[in-house]
């Protein structure tokens, strides 16, 4: 869903190991701030930041938009958690709030800065030794998963998004780097469907959360264990 010119949009971003905020409006940054500062300290600091460089206040706000993954659950989970408490004041119940893929936003990334000619794909390790992918032909816009031996074998280049607390030392794949940030190209939100109007935010799973069953055993304190 494309978004309007005269919208003032809080972008709140914690899926990457650097932090990103930003307000957009009339296909600029009003204010930008990054910060590799863990997301539950940095995050506030960078909406007042921004609000600061942009002149605004929080109520000037007409809209939000946040990164709903595949990234840091922790960081997506802390900018869901802060929409949702906003939206429960009066003055942005009635606000639209946008979800993004930033695998599909580091496709566009890449495409704009440095225009590769062949196939492309983001990868990022998975906390099982797979890969979370997404290709620009992709039958679908869908991050899946991959194994190492099925990457080696992809036709064109592949660019690593960088997640936190995933060791990259041992993995032999060959990947690119690239810059995972949404400064350098706020007008990729004002073209295509990039931007996913949802009820409520929430994490994006690649594949479905995976719980323990409870066991009595395991919580009796009086075990002696």
């Amino acid at each position: 869903m494309k978004i309007k010119s005269s919208d003032t949009i809080l972008f709140l971003d914690a899926s990457s190991v650097v932090v990103h905020v930003g307000i957009l409006n009339d296909n600029k940054w009003l204010g930008y701030f990054r910060s590799e500062d863990p997301a539950l300290q940095s995050l506030f600091q960078g909406v007042e930041v921004c609000l600061q460089t942009a002149g605004l206040h929080l109520s000037d706000i007409t809209g939000f938009a946040y990164c709903e993954g595949p990234g840091s659950l922790l960081g997506i989970r802390l900018v869901s958690m802060a929409i949702r408490a906003w939206k429960e004041q009066k003055t942005f119940m009635a606000s639209m709030v946008y979800a993004y893929n930033s695998f599909e936003v580091s496709l566009e990334l890449i495409k704009k800065i440095h225009n590769p000619k062949e196939p492309y794909a983001i990868v990022s390790q998975s906390a099982k030794g797979s890969w979370n992918f997404l290709s620009t032909d992709s039958p679908k816009i869908q991050v899946s998963e991959r194994s190492e031996a099925e990457l080696e074998s992809f036709p064109g280049t592949l660019w690593l998004f960088k997640q936190k607390k995933l060791p990259s030392s041992e993995r032999n794949l060959q990947t690119l780097a690239f810059d995972y940030s949404l400064q350098q190209v706020p007008e990729i939100f004002y073209q295509g469907a990039l931007l996913r109007p949802v009820d409520e935010p929430d994490a994006a799973f690649v594949r479905e959360p995976e719980y323990v069953k409870w066991d009595s055993k395991r919580h009796n304190l009086n075990s002696g264990s």
